[in-house]
């Protein structure tokens, strides 16, 4: 009976025994696989974490290449900037230079131009004014002094000095009918008043009286020089 008992309890020994060792086999399997999954899974994390790391070394390169890039363009806005600025600078004293230029050139030519015309009309001045007074007070004296001495006729009275005066005033009176042959060809005469001036008067106040009066004068002389000669002078 004991032996019996006891060969019960070494077969359900053996029998648990062979369940546990069933179960650690198992749980070993089981370990096993979840070992090989885990590390599937560290592979599998590893892997995408080498490929985040490589996503993000290339997002980082093309970051900073995208960086560099604008760095540049901005550079070279920035230059392009500096060369229209400076392009305009130099354009603005390019145009300021011209400008002063031009009105320094401006101003010689109307320096030379007044300098011009004020030596024109000297030149005119003297040519047709003050030389033909100053023959006039020479022809006058003469004339004086040949009526006192050569003709006695116009030693006297009026007609002495009308003789004197009109032989005095035509060198200038000559001088203002040949003034508008000279001043209508120059710019610098052409409208300055006092060769208008000298116009008109040689035209009217002059020509047509002196004309006259040296007609009379020398008609009278005349006259009475043929009188004296052919003895009718009473």
């Amino acid at each position: 009976m004991n032996q019996h008992v006891d060969a019960s309890n070494d077969e359900a020994i053996a029998l648990i025994r062979e369940e546990l060792l069933a179960e650690h086999r198992d749980a070993l399997a089981q370990l096993e696989s979840t070992r090989r999954a885990l590390q599937g899974t560290q592979e599998t994390l590893s892997t995408e974490r080498r490929t985040r790391l490589e996503s993000q070394a290339e997002l980082d390169a093309k970051t900073r290449a995208v960086q560099d890039a604008e760095a540049k363009a901005a550079a070279a806005e920035q230059v392009a900037a500096n060369e229209a600025a400076s392009r305009k600078s130099l354009e603005e004293q390019l145009r300021l230079a011209k400008e002063e230029a031009g009105l320094q050139l401006k101003a010689k030519m109307e320096t030379a131009e007044a300098t011009e015309r004020r030596l024109v009309r000297q030149r005119y001045v003297l040519a047709f004014a003050i030389l033909p007074l100053l023959l006039g007070v020479v022809l006058a004296y003469v004339c004086y002094g040949l009526a006192v001495t050569s003709l006695p006729a116009l030693a006297q009275g009026w007609k002495r000095w009308a003789f004197v005066a009109g032989t005095g005033l035509l060198p200038f009176a000559s001088a203002c009918l040949l003034s508008p042959m000279h001043a209508d060809e120059n710019k610098h005469l052409s409208d300055w008043w006092v060769c208008k001036w000298a116009k008109h008067l040689g035209r009217k106040g002059i020509a047509a009286p002196v004309t006259s009066a040296l007609t009379a004068v020398y008609q009278g002389g005349a006259w009475d020089w043929f009188k004296a000669a052919a003895g009718l002078n009473p």
